[in-house]
């Protein structure tokens, strides 16, 4: 099919949630404009406090505007830091499209038909609700990052990536459905928006994606794995020197259990809950706070027990569709405090969905 024609039909929006990330977002665009599918439009979603970085992105948009070749692009700035959920959330809501390509900041598209080749797939497969292509280490472009992904909740890395740190094979190469696609670079179908609706924003950032792939999934939708193009992640590769560095930001630790609990309590039966906390989370628990033990970080162990009862009772509501307004004002306040502190001991807030 010829790429005019499927732009006749189709138009895409690229959302990028940008949180003190400008350098990487203007590397990330600068990829999307080679690209020879034209029919998108760009949001920038700036959740990062203050102005200053704004400012610089309001610079930006201003320079691009003279070049006419250009995709548009919408910049919006709320009032608060939305996290990645309601940040996406927030562009979705102001800007129609036929469908959402949520893409990090810190990636890049090495391909000038990485776009046309997924809307040809798309416009072909109309069942797909989300899409995702095969993602590798930036640092390492022949190791996969992201080929697909499965939930498991009976064992201990119930939330996964496939062929994560593999060399990349044909093992990797078919295209396939999926348990879930990855928030780092995911395309969403507005059937799926009109059918289960938005992102559920008391996730804030992590497994946000998952729940909202488990629930289209649930509805009818096919989620697919998309290998004919790539992209790069520029994320850390596990090495022994910073296999602990994550315990640096008690933000990023935080939410990752938190959500995990609330996204079990909120999609799957007794046996699969019973199985997730005697064979997962409690292993983890055990596990950290032995290591903050170990390392004296005794403000870590009071974080990590918070997320499991926050994670509890946030879940036990959604899974009962009960209002979470007044937990929702009081986990702002909570995750902005946390945030400060990973950030006063952390050189850089990786946002990453390998959870």
């Amino acid at each position: 099919m010829e790429n005019e024609q499927i732009s006749s039909n189709y138009n895409l929006t690229v959302i990028f949630v940008n949180y003190h990330s400008f350098s990487l977002l203007k590397a990330a665009l600068s990829t999307l404009d080679d690209q020879i599918y034209h029919n998108f439009q760009i949001a920038i979603v700036d959740n990062t406090p203050g102005v200053v970085e704004y400012q610089k992105l309001q610079q930006l948009v201003q320079k691009r505007k003279t070049d006419r070749n250009l995709a548009t692009i919408h910049l919006f700035k709320p009032k608060f830091n939305l996290g990645f959920a309601g940040g996406n959330n927030f562009a979705i809501k102001r800007l129609n499209s036929d469908f959402y390509f949520l893409l990090n900041c810190d990636t890049e598209i090495p391909t000038p038909d990485f776009l046309s080749q997924i809307m040809e797939y798309l416009y072909n497969h109309p069942a797909v609700g989300f899409l995702s292509p095969k993602m590798l280490f930036y640092a390492a472009p022949m190791r996969i990052w992201y080929a697909g992904a499965q939930i498991a909740p009976s064992k201990f890395s119930f939330i996964s990536h496939n062929g994560l740190y593999k060399l990349d094979s044909s093992t990797y190469s078919q295209i396939r459905e999926t348990d879930f696609a990855c928030g780092a670079a995911m395309f969403v179908s507005h059937k799926v928006i009109q059918k289960v609706g938005l992102l559920d924003e008391l996730f804030f950032m992590y497994a946000e994606e998952t729940d909202w792939n488990v629930r289209a999934k649930h509805a009818g939708f096919q989620i697919i794995y998309f290998p004919p193009v790539s992209l790069f992640h520029k994320v850390d590769l596990f090495t022994e020197s910073n296999k602990w560095g994550y315990r640096k930001n008690y933000f990023q630790v935080y939410l990752y259990n938190r959500n995990k609990i609330i996204f079990m309590l909120k999609n799957y039966a007794g046996r699969e809950i019973f199985l997730f906390f005697t064979r997962y989370e409690l292993k983890t628990l055990v596990a950290e706070l032995y290591l903050a033990i170990k390392m004296n970080q005794p403000l870590f162990i009071k974080d990590f027990l918070q997320s499991i009862v926050r994670g509890v009772q946030i879940g036990i509501r959604r899974r009962t569709h009960r209002t979470c307004s007044t937990l929702l004002r009081k986990e702002m306040a909570f995750l902005s405090r946390v945030q400060k502190v990973s950030r006063s001991t952390s050189s850089s807030q990786k946002v990453d969905c390998n959870n």
